[in-house]
């Protein structure tokens, strides 16, 4: 409750403070803020404009790379930024962050996938009927949730996500996605990305040609190593710690606490308990 994170990178500051404690951060690139219930938080960085407003409220935003708007309540909102749009449509909780060329998403409620490799960024909400369109300068993600099949085609990223037992595969000029839910074991070799979610239990190891990714469900620890990325995501109190050449990131679930040191980047995971 209230856990207060301060941490430096050699150019990336990232605050998260929670109830509405209201937090300005400013770094040598990236400003961040995070204020939850009601409070309508603007903020101005060098390059970096986040706003996050709860509970109905619309709010546009313009920064000179990036542009990130949460509205919450099955509000559905479309932003343009110059090279960057994302779109989050939620319930209950939810973490923006946006670093120095990294962005990524969290969404509460038992599953979630987060993703940012070198020129990917990629955001899995999985929670109920929540459907989120987003559209980047060399990325679309669609997520639906309930048998809804969704193909998309972005100029060099495809996903697809389907729901129950359904298996997708897809290709697109550079990026492969698929996830398929329940045991089913997915193995998918794309020209340079590479990613396989499977839900529980199972266990998948993939190999692509610079992004290796896995995500293994309950309590199960994944140690990956990439040529140029490596994410893990471990479930239920797993601390995991994740070096890569260029780019670390990790998320442990309930409380714990990790903190990570990249070549440039610096991420961690706030306190989740109250979730």
């Amino acid at each position: 409750m209230g856990t207060h994170t301060d941490i430096e990178a050699s150019g990336t500051l990232i605050v998260w403070s929670r109830w509405e404690a209201h937090t300005d951060i400013k770094a040598s690139g990236t400003l961040i803020v995070w204020s939850r219930w009601e409070a309508l938080t603007d903020i101005e960085a060098w390059g970096t404009l986040i706003v996050w407003s709860r509970w109905e409220a619309h709010t546009d935003i313009e920064a000179w790379g990036t542009l990130i708007v949460w509205s919450r309540w099955e509000a559905h909102t479309d932003i343009e930024a110059s090279g960057t749009l994302i779109v989050w449509s939620r319930w209950e909780a939810h973490t923006d962050i946006e670093a120095s060329g990294t962005l990524i998403v969290w969404s509460r409620w038992e599953a979630h996938t987060d993703i940012e490799a070198s020129g990917t960024l990629i955001v899995c909400l999985v929670r109920w009927e929540a459907h989120t369109d987003i559209e980047a300068s060399g990325t679309l993600i669609v997520w639906s949730r309930w048998e809804a099949h969704t193909d998309i085609e972005a100029s060099g990223t495809l996903l697809v996500w389907s729901r129950w037992e359904a298996h997708t595969d897809i290709e697109a000029s550079g990026t492969l996605i698929v996830w398929s839910r329940w045991e089913a074991h997915t193995d998918i070799e794309a020209l340079g990305t590479l990613i396989v979610w499977s839900r529980w239990e199972a266990h998948t190891d993939i190999e692509a040609s610079g992004t290796l990714i896995v995500w293994s469900r309950r309590e199960a620890h994944t140690d990956i190593e990439a040529s140029g990325t490596l994410i893990v995501w471990s479930r239920w109190e797993a601390h995991t710690d994740i070096e890569a050449s260029g780019t670390l990131i990790v998320w442990s679930r309930w409380e714990a606490h990790t903190d990570i040191e990249a070549s440039g980047t610096l991420i961690v995971g706030p306190d989740l308990s109250f979730f």
